[in-house]
């Protein structure tokens, strides 16, 4: 008698965990990429206040919740550069990851460090009430968080795709760190 291994014990293949993206993942993609460009150009052209979807501490503070959303809707400069790499980067986490995973490590990516910057910033004023009192008010929007949570989803699907390898593993951990070089360095 034979003894089953559940899907999480099998080993993992590259087939396994790349797959040709449905339809709707493309599609996901493409509202994404839409609504980025549509925005990130009309707030360039001034059609509307970088206020209108900017958060900030004292906004959030206020029960401006929503912006938390809305500022990871515009695109920082160089804008055609990075509409072009979030493209690249959006498709390539629909092939590897579903769209489902694209939604929400774009979701929980943004706000959630949103969340935990604007926290630690709280309590370093609790100590000190005039530490980092200009950003209290200054506009936050972008969509790095955005770009590391999709990152990170990749880096994970690569781990598990690497198996056990310690040299598999080590160019997981690589990727990583140039990866988080070249962010500190822009």
């Amino acid at each position: 008698m034979a003894i089953e291994t559940s899907p999480a014990h099998q080993p993992h293949t590259a087939a396994s965990l790349i797959s040709r993206p449905s339809a709707a993942g493309v599609l996901s993609v493409l509202l994404l990429v839409a609504t980025w460009t549509m925005l990130t150009v009309a707030h360039a052209e001034k059609l509307f206040p970088t206020s209108e979807v900017a958060a900030s501490p004292s906004r959030v503070r206020n029960g401006e919740v929503w912006l938390l959303v809305t500022s990871g809707l515009l695109v920082q400069r160089p804008i055609a550069l990075s509409l072009v790499s979030f493209v690249v980067l959006a498709l390539l986490v629909v092939i590897v990851c579903g769209p489902k995973v694209l939604w929400l490590s774009a979701i929980i990516g943004h706000v959630f460090s949103t969340v935990i910057a604007y926290g630690l910033l709280a309590a370093v004023r609790l100590a000190d009430h005039t530490a980092y009192a200009s950003l209290q008010h200054s506009p936050d929007y972008g969509v790095s968080a955005i770009a590391a949570a999709w990152l990170g989803a990749i880096a994970c699907s690569a781990w598990l795709l690497r198996g056990s390898s310690l040299r598999g593993k080590a160019a997981v951990v690589m990727s990583c760190a140039a990866v988080a070089l070249f962010a500190w360095m822009v």
